[in-house]
């Protein structure tokens, strides 16, 4: 696998790399492009180091003499009598933060990075990385990095050859020449679009290769080339690599359909056991435009759900615009809420929907139209039109004779967005990838209520959500995330706001939630919830199964509702004097794979709304995370 690419940066954060040439032994057209130097940070002066997507505390951030200890192995010197130290480092004795082991090569001309070697100093994992990174001292004043290596040894995988028993291994090598240190950039040569491959980038002839090659193929990788291209050709590698990319985006492709596996099987406690199927045409048919539906069964609820869509798509625009029509008949969470385009699969919040225990059916067709804009902004404008019927026990009183009513009808239409700013995007022949953002992300949610087209609702309902992750050199990393909404007219308790609870006495802990809070034992026409969580960096001790780490988490909540819904709707509870809870969790007490971890923790309810039985107010978590 070969890359060049051309690379520019503008302080203090604007980056461009432009990707002029990829090739991929076995395959034509590669939809993915994997840079050598996205192994690795691009520079060993940071705080914290990456590798591999993992973060290390760097022996040289300010204040590590007091985590690293340092030897100075040897000392030379330069042609032209600099002075060169060769001082190993690795952590002092009983720390448990992630730390690296290595050799630096610290040259007197200005006390710089010259060469270092570094690995994780936990051997304890999947792989076994090593990275190598060499500076150059460029037009006489300024130190930069001119090669970039990475060695990946996968300790679990083996393959037998010819009886022989060998280890996969990975190799990444990055060159980085022609150096410009002081460039005439301009503001507009950047933008969203981070990573962008060049049309003609899998066609570059071999003489130009030749050209931007600065360590020339040996003779196996040649017969690399030639063995796997001819294997690529023949098994039909590059189907087999599109499918993988839609399995990875949740279908499963099947002649021009693609099947949505996540309709095949789900649970929650309100329907039970969820059966169905679901499908959409995909570019075989047309590219851009699509038909689709789902059909689902509720082993609990006994009640059928289904629905069609339809659309158009222009997935190679910069602006990725997406025009759908559709009908559905299907429940959902009374009191619950969502926000466009926030998804994220490694996620403990996905949990809570399994703990769903009271949910209403809704019949509705709608139409939207999303697309992106002005750089960081991802938008949904809909108009949405149907009849929602109340399952559970809280009523609601009509306009008409002050009759109770469980079915109603409405009418809607708003706009949805999420803003990232500064998010970072590869851009190839098949659309864009985020590469995401340090900064924080915001949701925005606003409808409109109509009393036309049978609506018998007028009303405005605004939700905000903002949400920033980040990593600490000393501390791990911290979580954060605001969530309000508010409500002006009147609305049935199922549109009213729920507290968002995920209690059970046991259960998995669940993310921006409550895990003392009952399910929708609280609602409210206007809120704030606030959910703090730190993911401490050290662990409390090392083991080949068992890594605990210590996680603080706090979460807390304010909501008050109208008289006007408070007249309409009766049965339930509000929370106007703030809801308080504070858990501790103990993660990957039990490593499986050393890539999925296991862990326990309690969450304690305290407060206003603390219960008068005091084992009422805990609840016990098992936790799983990710080690990715």
């Amino acid at each position: 696998m070969e890359t060049i690419t051309e690379r520019k940066f503008r302080y203090p954060d604007q980056k461009k790399e432009n990707i002029l040439a990829t090739r991929v032994s076995g395959l034509k057209n590669p939809t993915f492009t994997l840079l050598a130097s996205q192994l690795q940070s691009f520079s060993f002066y940071n705080e914290l180091i990456t590798i591999s997507e993992k973060t290390y505390l760097n022996p040289i951030s300010s204040g590590s003499t007091r985590k690293y200890l340092f030897i100075v192995e040897d000392t030379v010197f330069t042609e032209i009598g600099d002075t060169v130290f060769v001082i190993s480092f690795r952590p002092k004795k009983n720390t448990t933060f992630n730390g690296l082991k290595g050799i630096l090569n610290i040259n007197t001309h200005g006390y710089a990075i010259q060469s270092v070697k570094a690995e994780p100093f936990d051997s304890r994992t999947l792989t076994d990385i090593k990275i190598q990174q060499k500076y150059e001292l460029i037009e006489g004043r300024q130190w930069f990095p001119v090669e970039l290596n990475t060695d990946i040894i996968f300790k679990n995988v083996s393959v037998s050859i010819s009886g022989s028993m060998g280890s996969v291994v990975g190799i990444g090598k990055s060159y980085i020449s022609d150096i410009v240190l002081n460039p005439e950039l301009k503001r507009n040569e950047f933008s969203h679009i981070e990573l962008e491959m060049d049309s003609k980038a899998t066609a570059l002839e071999n003489k130009l290769w030749q050209k931007y090659r600065i360590d020339s193929l040996n003779l196996k990788e040649i017969n690399t080339y030639r063995v796997i291209d001819s294997l690529g050709k023949a098994a039909h590698f590059d189907n087999k690599l599109k499918i993988i990319e839609i399995l990875s985006k949740g279908y499963i492709p099947y002649h021009f359909l693609n099947f949505d596996y996540n309709h095949f099987v789900s649970y929650n406690k309100f329907e039970g056991l969820r059966l169905g199927v679901g499908a959409e045409t995909n570019e075989k048919l047309l590219s851009w435009f699509y038909v689709g539906g789902y059909a689902a069964y509720g082993f609990s609820d006994k009640t059928p759900k289904y629905g069609l869509s339809s659309g158009v798509r222009f997935l190679r625009t910069s602006a990725d615009i997406n025009i759908r029509f559709a009908y559905q008949k299907d429940v959902f969470e009374s009191g619950g809420y969502s926000f466009f385009e926030d998804k994220n699969r490694f996620s403990s919040e996905i949990i809570r929907k399994y703990l769903i225990s009271d949910m209403f059916d809704c019949e509705q067709i709608e139409t939207s139209l999303s697309f992106r804009t002005l750089h960081f902004f991802r938008v949904k404008l809909f108009a949405r039109n149907g009849i929602n019927k109340i399952n559970n026990a809280l009523v609601y009183t009509g306009f008409v004779n002050n009759q109770t009513i469980q079915n109603f009808k409405f009418t809607e239409a708003g706009i949805n967005f999420r803003f990232a700013y500064h998010e970072k995007f590869m851009k190839s022949l098949f659309g864009l990838t985020s590469l995401g953002t340090k900064y924080p992300v915001l949701y925005f949610n606003f409808a409109q209520g109509f009393n036309n087209l049978d609506g018998r609702f007028v009303y405005k309902k605004i939700m905000v959500k903002l949400s920033q992750n980040f990593n600490t050199k000393i501390f791990g990393k911290t979580k954060l995330t605001l969530i309000s909404g508010y409500i002006i007219g009147v609305l049935p308790s199922i549109n009213l706001f729920g507290g968002h609870g995920s209690y059970y006495r046991f259960s998995i802990e669940s993310e921006n939630s409550f895990n003392t809070m009952r399910i929708n034992e609280f609602l409210s026409d206007r809120f704030v919830a606030f959910y703090f969580k730190q993911e401490f960096g050290n662990a409390l001790y090392k083991h080949k199964k068992s890594q605990a780490r210590l996680v603080f988490v706090t979460n807390a909540t304010y909501g008050q509702i109208s008289q006007s819904n408070i007249r309409q709707n009766y049965g339930f509870k509000t929370f106007e004097k703030g809801y308080f809870e504070s858990g501790i969790l103990l993660n990957n007490l039990y490593l499986v794979n050393k890539l999925i971890g296991f862990g326990v923790g309690g969450f304690y309810r305290y407060g206003p709304y603390r219960l008068s039985r005091n084992i009422d107010n805990f609840a016990f978590k098992i936790t799983f995370k990710f080690n990715l």
